[in-house]
């Protein structure tokens, strides 16, 4: 690198590589991403477009009528991905729009608050934006695949008693209640916990609480 030119040699190989263009800021203008509207309510525009929710114990013993208003919390805030399924009667939310969204109007009908001065073409193009460019957003789509009616597997578990084994081991219990026995001394401590992708394909894949992609999924504007 000189004072008259600069050139790179370890990431393109001084410019032998030719970078593709950047679509994803060619979708979002700079005049779109500086509107008066979209910078007021830019809290409220990813709170339209979350995948999951937040989860947390509000104290209630700081609340109260006077000073400043208090919001604490018991325990650790996390973010909680609910049932992709709607509960029936029950209006869409979060992950579940990006799935059960059967027209672009109706999503967007979903995803406007009532109460809210945010734009709705702001919205329009946020939301199309996302499942142009979104893996989440695509992935949960592919999802109505497999949670649509008639297409969901009812697995049953059942015990097949296998042939030449004495009768008198092993027989199946007559009571209509069932014990179990778990070791150690009760007191659950804090562990990993287990979360299972399921892929088109069929397969499972078990995937860590610590991965990154969580927080794309909580702040999808962030991440764009």
């Amino acid at each position: 690198m000189s004072a008259a030119s600069v050139s790179y040699s370890t990431c393109c190989q001084q410019g032998a590589v030719a970078l593709p263009s950047d679509h994803l800021a060619d979708g979002l203008t700079p005049s779109f991403l500086l509107s008066k509207n979209f910078r007021k309510n830019i809290r409220t525009f990813n709170n339209a477009v979350l995948f999951t929710s937040t989860a947390a114990k509000p104290d209630k013993t700081v609340l109260g009528n006077g000073g400043a208003w208090t919001y604490r919390i018991k325990g650790s805030l996390t973010h909680l991905i609910g049932s992709l399924l709607p509960v029936e009667g029950a209006a869409k939310t979060f992950g579940q729009m990006f799935i059960f969204g059967d027209q672009a109007e109706e999503e967007l009908a979903l995803r406007k608050p009532t109460d809210s001065s945010m734009n709705i073409q702001t919205l329009a193009t946020i939301q199309a934006f996302l499942y142009h460019n979104n893996p989440f957003a695509k992935l949960y789509k592919a999802a109505e695949a497999i949670l649509a009616p008639g297409i969901v597997k009812t697995i049953k578990i059942k015990s097949l008693q296998r042939h030449g084994r004495n009768t008198n081991r092993y027989n199946y219990p007559t009571c209509s209640q069932i014990a179990a026995i778990l070791p150690g001394d009760g007191v659950v401590g804090a562990k990993d916990r287990d979360i299972i992708l399921h892929r088109q394909s069929g397969e499972l894949q078990r995937i860590s609480e610590l991965n990154t992609n969580y927080f794309s999924l909580c702040y999808p504007l962030f991440f764009m």
